[in-house]
């Protein structure tokens, strides 16, 4: 009898973290931006985000200033996420900022040009990023890197910049950007989804006595 309402109990809790995880699931896409022009194509399901669209609190992202735009020619293929970009040049680093609460997230950027960009560099939260730290992006060839941040600070901070070390020939460039949730690992799920139903059993035959 006593296991038994340990397990309630536990179950209840089960239902807490469901229902947690549940509001953190609601915005598993956070955000999707195409950077481009004003004029540019804006990809499907994106928001679009222009050199001129800087932050402020009211829109909740955007650049820290200003910078450049192209909109390019690409292959028949290429989808309009990746025929624009923001950039800027060589000695310039720009800041995309986010607001959002605090969570770990996973980031997708998007990267693209008809000529070759080399030794660029994306910090996050002011870190370097494996796989970032000093990139170079084939000609015609569409990258995606994929990493996760953890922002304690109610908004996530994305820096684009030349490796000051090796800052190469090129300015750097940046198609889209995607901000998800990192969802509940499946083990935890199936633990809170098995305690609950256990607990439901349980009122199911009390109710009945």
């Amino acid at each position: 009898m006593r296991a038994w309402r340990q397990i309630s109990k536990v179950s209840w809790l089960a239902v807490l973290v469901l229902a947690s995880w549940g509001v953190s699931s609601a915005h598993a896409n956070l955000y999707k931006f195409d950077m481009g022009t004003a004029t540019s194509l804006v990809q499907s399901g994106y928001t679009q985000i222009t050199n001129t669209t800087t932050y402020t609190a009211s829109l909740g992202y955007g650049w820290a200033s200003a910078l450049y735009a192209v909109d390019q020619v690409g292959p028949g293929t290429m989808n309009a996420l990746y025929k624009d970009c923001n950039y800027d040049p060589l000695t310039t680093a720009d800041t995309f900022k986010v607001d959002v609460p605090a969570d770990t997230y996973t980031v997708t950027l998007y990267f693209y040009n008809n000529s070759a960009k080399d030794h660029m560099q994306v910090l996050a939260q002011g870190n370097p990023i494996s796989g970032l730290t000093d990139f170079n992006l084939p000609a015609g060839t569409p990258v995606t890197k994929t990493f996760n941040v953890t922002v304690s600070t109610g908004q996530l901070n994305l820096t684009f910049q030349k490796n000051s070390g090796n800052p190469g020939t090129t300015n750097w460039i940046i198609n889209g950007i995607d901000i998800s949730s990192v969802p509940l690992p499946s083990t935890l799920f199936l633990l809170g989804t098995g305690l609950m139903g256990l607990g439901l059993v349980r009122r199911k035959r009390r109710s009945k006595s």
